[in-house]
């Protein structure tokens, strides 16, 4: 790995760290893109994988990076109380669980529908954010449902797309914590850091222990590229706190607005990269 590729990822960490922070949800989404064009330009950051290989490491490196950042949110919300374990167990149970098993199966799709996947997720996202201005009137919503079913649905949903596509998870587990939990909106964010953390560490440990069929460069543990990851963390973190402070001080409106056309944008790019490749 070049010392421009260690550069540019550390730089990358802290502008990843810093929208995530700034809009409340995963560094997925702006990470995965970014690994798409580091891991596949050889030429210029010297890491070479085999053919086909460049988005199962991209998904997997990102998840390597979410977890710190989603474990040290966790901790904080439980400093303060503010974690619903009564929740979070649940659900983040069937979470982990669901993001091992796709952990295991992301090696063996081809490289174009994760990248296709990925896609689709970059436009329902965007979407949803230009669509949903204000969010769901939480206070129109019922008291909370609790029943293990209901939890254990929505745990496998977030962990599967987490695991799958190098997210955090937090656009699944959310929406279905309001809408079909009808959680507190209190405990919301701290539910859904807490689905993501155990998402990401069971992602995490499945790509880590997976035996790649062809054999990769130096620094792999799996399929997480191990240089990438610790040269983007310091700088996810530190920017995750930069975004929140912003966040408090500029319209959030306007914000949202841009970032749902950022996505958008990222999205074509990629959907264009998939339609030339085939």
């Amino acid at each position: 790995m070049t010392a421009g590729a260690l550069a540019a990822s550390a730089a990358f960490g802290l502008f990843s760290g810093a929208l995530a922070g700034l809009f409340g949800i995963g560094g997925g989404a702006v990470i995965v893109p970014f690994l798409y064009a580091l891991l596949g330009a050889p030429e210029w950051s010297g890491i070479a994988l085999p053919a086909g290989e460049t988005a199962v490491v991209a998904h997997a490196t990102s998840i390597a990076v979410i977890l710190p950042a989603s474990l040290s949110a966790l901790w904080g919300y439980h400093r303060s109380g503010g974690v619903p374990w009564s929740i979070v167990v649940r659900m983040g149970s069937a979470a982990a669980v669901a993001a091992v098993v796709a952990s295991r199966l992301a090696p063996h799709l081809p490289e174009a529908a994760l990248r296709g996947g990925f896609t689709i997720f970059l436009v329902a996202v965007g979407l949803r954010m230009l669509l949903d201005r204000r969010g769901a009137d939480l206070r129109a919503l019922q008291e909370e449902r609790r029943g293990d079913g209901l939890l254990v649905l929505g745990g496998l949903a977030s962990g599967a797309l987490a695991s799958l596509l190098g997210v955090g998870g937090g656009m699944v587990a959310i929406p279905f914590l309001v809408y079909a939990v009808r959680i507190d909106v209190r405990h919301l964010a701290a539910a859904s850091m807490g689905v993501v953390a155990t998402s990401a560490a069971a992602g995490a440990l499945g790509y880590g222990l997976a035996r790649p069929a062809t054999a990769l460069p130096w620094g792999a543990v799996g399929y997480i590229f191990v240089p990438v990851a610790v040269a983007l963390i310091p700088g996810a973190m530190l920017g995750a706190r930069l975004g929140v402070r912003l966040n408090r001080r500029l319209d959030a409106h306007r914000l949202r607005v841009a970032f749902a056309w950022l996505l958008l944008v990222l999205a074509a790019r990629l959907a264009w990269g998939v339609v030339s490749a085939a």
